[in-house]
């Protein structure tokens, strides 16, 4: 506003108060209007990015995409797919007196077993973890000769032992023998990683021993129990 406008306007205030205020309450109206419009505007904008970004959002698939697996040929020629594998394997149980620890490591050393279907190396670690459990189970079903006594049998002894107190089967000694194999030279020989194909170890072998090591300590739990009660009422 020049400085004669601002004047005349000083003049009509002065000269017209009513009609000046009048004024300055509609200039008040009219900014109090744009800013509301402004608002709006911005308000529309920020509804219109958000309602995009939502859209995009759920167009994301929420999970990472995984490269598909190719089932190991070793697996697949035994089992058409995973799902007969998984489905083998389940058949599989333990006893009721198989403690609440010793069921859950084998559960797991199963679900390697299923997962070694995409990763053949898996399969070894599930062996391995069975035969951990086996060993720390015939030892704590075995007594020793003497209270005293510092445990210094080998694994290969504790099968034998338990062979011959019947609490396990012929078989399933057989059986175990060559898990003694396995797990001498795992532990022993640091072959910790399967031989590639054809070299390594069949599915089979796998399935065989840990299927024996299942029923081994199933068979040691129960029979064991089986024992004690008899001596009870002896």
């Amino acid at each position: 506003m020049t400085k004669m406008g601002r004047a005349s306007a000083r003049r009509v205030a002065a000269e017209h108060p009513a009609r000046a205020d009048g004024q300055a309450v509609e200039a008040r109206i009219r900014d109090e209007e744009r800013k509301r419009e402004g608002l709006t505007v911005l308000l529309s904008n920020a509804r219109r990015i958000f309602h995009v970004a939502e859209v995009e959002a759920k167009e994301i698939d929420p999970q990472p995409r995984q490269p598909d697996r190719v089932p190991d040929p070793r697996w697949q020629s035994l089992f058409g797919d995973q799902r007969t594998l998984a489905q083998h394997v389940s058949q599989w149980s333990l006893g009721e007196t198989v403690p609440a620890g010793i069921a859950e490591v084998l559960r797991l050393s199963r679900t390697l077993l299923v997962d070694s279907y995409y990763e053949y190396g898996y399969s070894l670690i599930a062996v391995s973890w069975g035969i951990v459990v086996l060993e720390a189970c015939l030892r704590g079903c075995l007594p020793l000769p003497s209270d005293d006594a510092e445990d210094l049998r080998g694994f290969g002894a504790l099968v034998n032992q338990a062979r011959k107190s019947h609490l396990i089967t012929r078989k399933e000694a057989a059986v175990l023998f060559e898990v003694v194999d396995i797990r001498n030279n795992t532990f022993h020989h640091a072959h910790l990683l399967p031989k590639p194909v054809p070299d390594s170890y069949s599915p089979e072998i796998a399935l065989t021993m840990l299927e024996a090591i299942h029923d081994a300590v199933s068979d040691l739990y129960t029979r064991a129990a089986s024992q004690v009660d008899a001596q009870r009422d002896a």
